[in-house]
């Protein structure tokens, strides 16, 4: 199965030779939309500056329109608005902004490209995704891939990277926007390590595709793609946005050091710990005695139960291409890799894995 295909090279429509003025030429309008939708907390990028690139860069190929986000306002719906017009959708902002975005498109034709802006950008790491505006102006005017990538649904949200219920929840509604910005992913760390000293240990039910498993922890996790935090640090082996499954890691350790223990398995890729399970599905359904809070791609969204079922390749994404100079393409390099597992991994997977 092709893992992407050419996105095209936008150029401008050719040139027509206008009848009265023999030997001079009309240029046309753009005929192309590219829709921006920036989150305007984020400090990487200035609206008009941002803009001022993009027009400059691309304004030959396609006009420009900018949206921009607000805590008050739908985001996805302001998407779907306007979708049928646009031939590319920007996000730019962190992995809720591309999250938002990306719900307004889900099950369409127009493809979604990601400017990262936020905190980690996890989303826009793990497919590879440079946080350069010139580098983003090079994938729009054609030196791209489009991958169609899968996305669980939850309900009314859409799940593009990862979510879960316990510890990653309670992180993420701690730690505060102004840590965020103030110390980036140090924040997490902190916040993080705070939260593991008293994390409740609770009974889970799990349902994946028709099977119920029954466990105490304190974190289960539903991943589409496998990196956390950073590039290259992975929840385990396998995990892909693109093989029509999603994948459960449950965290089982009753205790401080053992729960510790099994997070250092993964930062080392041993995934050994007997206080990880790994299981794959369609469909996983969370319930937890007591209640847990929850987080979609890094967003609070109330507490268990939940249902996440994927949709195969529902959501198309301009990614950089293999073999591109400093674009090369290292979500389908690391994808490929990962077909392998680690050497002497011999953690508690499934048979699949």
């Amino acid at each position: 199965m092709p893992i992407g295909r050419p996105f095209g090279v936008w150029g401008a429509a050719p040139p027509a030779v206008a009848p009265d003025l023999p030997g001079s030429v009309a240029v046309p309008p753009p005929s192309r939309l590219l829709v921006v939708v920036l989150n305007p907390s984020t400090r990487r990028f200035a609206a008009d500056q941002l803009i001022e690139i993009l027009r400059r860069e691309l304004g030959a190929d396609y006009a420009v329109r900018l949206l921009e986000t607000h805590p008050e306002r739908d985001t996805a719906a302001a998407v779907r608005a306007i979708v049928d017009e646009a031939t590319v959708v920007l996000a730019c902002g962190g992995d809720g902004t591309v999250n938002a975005v990306a719900s307004g498109l889900v099950g369409r034709p127009t493809p979604l490209a990601i400017l990262p802006g936020g905190t980690t950008n996890i989303i826009a790491q793990g497919l590879g995704i440079p946080a350069d505006p010139l580098a983003i102006c090079q994938i729009l005017r054609g030196d791209a891939l489009t991958v169609a990538i899968d996305v669980a649904q939850i309900g009314e949200h859409y799940l593009l990277h990862m979510g879960g219920a316990g510890y990653d929840a309670h992180v993420m509604g701690v730690t505060s926007r102004a840590a965020k910005r103030g110390f980036g992913l140090g924040a997490y760390v902190v916040f993080g390590a705070r939260g593991l000293l008293d994390q409740p240990i609770v009974d889970f039910t799990i349902r994946i595709d028709g099977r119920t498993i029954r466990e105490r922890g304190w974190m289960a996790l539903v991943a589409n793609g496998g990196d956390v935090l950073t590039r290259g640090l992975r929840l385990g082996p396998h995990i892909s946005t693109t093989d029509g499954m999603l994948d459960l890691v449950l965290f089982t350790a009753p205790g401080f050091l053992d729960a510790a223990a099994s997070l250092l398995s993964i930062v080392a890729r041993h995934y050994r710990s007997p206080y990880l399970r790994y299981e794959r599905g369609k469909q996983i359904e969370i319930h937890a005695d007591p209640p847990l809070p929850v987080e979609f791609d890094g967003d609070p969204a109330g507490t268990t139960p939940f249902i996440a079922e994927v949709l195969p390749g529902a959501l198309n994404v301009l990614v950089p291409p293999p073999g591109n100079g400093r674009l090369l393409g290292p979500w389908l390099r690391r994808n490929l890799a990962n077909l392998l597992p680690p050497q002497g991994a011999t953690g508690v997977l499934p048979a699949e894995y």
